[in-house]
C-alpha cells in the first residue's frame, strides 16, 4: 500500500489541478503544493473492496494535510480579483462535487494579507490561499492481477 502513499498525494494535487475556476487571468501565476499531516488506509488495512468487472481490489487511503494555492502577479487590483474568485469558486463546490472529487473535508484556513517584493525592477504581489483538507483515495484496479485461468487436469484412468 505504501505505492499508493505517493499515488494517493499525487491523485489528491492532480484533483485539485482539475478544479480550478477556468476564468483566472493568465496574467497571475498559480502554484498549488500539497503537504500531507496524516496518511492513513482506509477500509481494513486499505482493502475497500473487490472489483466486480475486473478482478482485483479496490484499495484506498486517506490524505489528512494541508494544501497551499500561491498567486503572484504584477498588479494587487488583479491579484486580488483572482484570490476572490478561487475562494468563491471552491467555496460554492456542492457536496457531491467534492464527495465525487474524494474531497472529504476542505476548509480554506484565515487568509494571510497579500505581500509585495521587488523582484528585477518590478513589483511582485502575491498571496497565499491555505486549505485544511481531508481526501479520500481509492485505486481502482484496471487489469485482473495474476490469477490462475485454467487448471490443467492430468487424469490417468487404469
Amino acid at each position: 500500500m505504501s505505492t499508493s502513499f505517493v499515488e494517493a498525494v499525487e491523485a489528491l494535487r492532480t484533483t485539485l489541478s482539475q478544479l480550478l475556476p477556468t476564468n483566472l487571468s493568465p496574467a497571475v501565476t498559480l502554484d498549488l503544493s500539497v503537504y500531507p499531516h496524516k496518511i492513513k488506509p482506509t477500509g481494513l488495512g486499505g482493502f475497500i473492496a473487490s472489483h466486480d468487472t475486473v478482478n482485483g481490489d479496490i484499495l484506498g487511503c486517506q490524505v489528512d494535510g494541508d494544501v497551499s494555492v500561491l498567486l503572484q502577479a504584477n498588479q494587487f487590483d488583479q491579484l486580488q480579483t483572482d484570490v476572490n474568485i478561487l475562494v468563491t469558486h471552491f467555496a460554492t463546490l456542492s457536496r457531491e462535487q467534492r464527495l465525487e472529487n474524494g474531497l472529504l473535508r476542505f476548509r480554506l484556513k484565515p487568509l494571510d494579507k497579500a505581500e509585495s517584493r521587488d523582484e528585477s525592477g518590478s513589483r511582485v504581489w502575491m498571496q497565499t490561499l491555505r486549505y485544511q483538507t481531508l481526501y479520500e483515495f481509492l485505486k481502482i484496479p484496471t487489469e485482473s492481477e495474476e490469477i490462475i485461468q485454467t487448471v490443467p487436469i492430468n487424469i490417468q484412468v487404469s
